[in-house]
């Protein structure tokens, strides 16, 4: 096990001028650590730029601090660090390919649309190939060729490269809900909707399937405490609780959406968990309505941005096999295929 820093996180700590943080405590730490410079480099730049510079231009640095963050993005590479290192680089204006290889999806696409010449009228014709659009309008061409030529400006704006790109084909969906009512007919309608023709439902609901969906469980659930020596304490929340407080839970509790569609009925079910949808189940019963309909699209969920927790999802509807194709080819990140 090792007991100091690497090397890479002591020179960038000697260049941040962190002279009192050389206390090691563990790898897991030290990945923190690393975290923690980015976040302070962030910071620095914030105040010395402009606001213009800060979000869409590169910021300027000293060569030993890109190079310092470059051995420590080698020293990082398979931990959580390393996107933080990589996108900081990016801001430096460092296009190397390490660096392009270890930065989150959205954050390089532009950058490789530009190495490899793409224009937004070649990808435009793309898109047409594979059935998505007609034709990007002239608008959307100009602002995509504006940002192959200057990838920097886009970097931290994966929704607008989505809406440029498929425009209304775009089903979007806040996927929580701070009133523990997560709209999942909301998204399945929004998918019909969204489908090359349209699948027209002539009514769509959802409903709790029982009165009861949250129940107690107070008297099952166990708590551990572990203690200053290293020992570990259980017990009931039943045996600690105050009168009249309990844990409540909706697990095992599920969502009905039930629509009509050609004068028939139809209803799937989606599991409740808080304030969160579920959104496989959506996703799921969608694709196997199309399988119904004979039809050869399915939902697709576009990858999530950077920073971002799943509290939104961005979705189109569009031929199995071609579309993930066209998403190969363009660099485009998918979320995880659904069954």
């Amino acid at each position: 096990m090792p007991n100091d820093f690497k090397p890479s996180t002591k020179e960038l700590f000697k260049l941040l001028g962190w002279y009192d943080r050389q206390h090691f405590r563990d790898e897991n730490d030290e990945v923190s650590r690393v975290y923690e410079v980015c976040i302070e480099l962030s910071n620095r730049a914030y105040k010395e730029h402009s606001e213009e510079i800060y979000k869409h231009g590169t910021w300027t640095a000293d060569q030993d601090l890109v190079d310092a963050l470059r051995e420590a993005l080698v020293d990082h590479s398979t931990d959580y660090a390393a996107h933080f290192l990589a996108y900081t680089l990016l801001k430096y204006g460092c296009r190397r390919p390490e660096t392009l290889a270890r930065s989150h999806p959205w954050h390089h696409l532009m950058f490789i649309w530009h190495e490899e010449g793409h224009t937004a009228t070649h990808v435009s014709q793309m898109l047409q190939e594979a059935g998505i659009v007609e034709q990007l309008p002239p608008e959307s061409i100009e602002k995509i060729n504006s940002w192959i030529q200057n990838p920097a400006f886009i970097l931290d704006d994966h929704i607008s490269i989505i809406f440029e790109l498929f425009g209304p084909r775009v089903a979007f969906a806040n996927l929580r809900d701070i009133g523990f009512e997560p709209r999942h007919d909301e998204l399945f309608r929004d998918l019909a909707t969204s489908a090359i023709p349209p699948i027209s439902l002539n009514s769509i609901s959802q409903g709790i399937e029982t009165e009861e969906r949250f129940k107690d469980v107070s008297e099952t659930t166990e708590l551990s405490i572990r203690n200053h020596d290293g020992t570990t304490v259980k017990y009931l929340i039943s045996d600690q609780r105050a009168e009249g407080i309990g844990i409540f839970s909706d697990q095992d509790s599920h969502w009905v959406v039930q629509y009509m569609l050609n004068g028939e009925t139809y209803q799937f079910l989606a599991d409740c968990s808080g304030t969160w949808m579920d959104v496989e189940a959506v996703i799921n019963h969608f694709n196997q309505l199309m399988d119904r309909l004979n039809r050869r699209e399915q939902a697709f969920r576009f990858g999530m941005g950077y920073h971002e927790n799943g509290e939104w999802g961005f979705f189109i509807v569009a031929d199995r096999d071609r579309f993930p194709e066209l998403a190969r080819q363009l660099y485009i990140p998918l979320h995880l295929h659904f069954k």
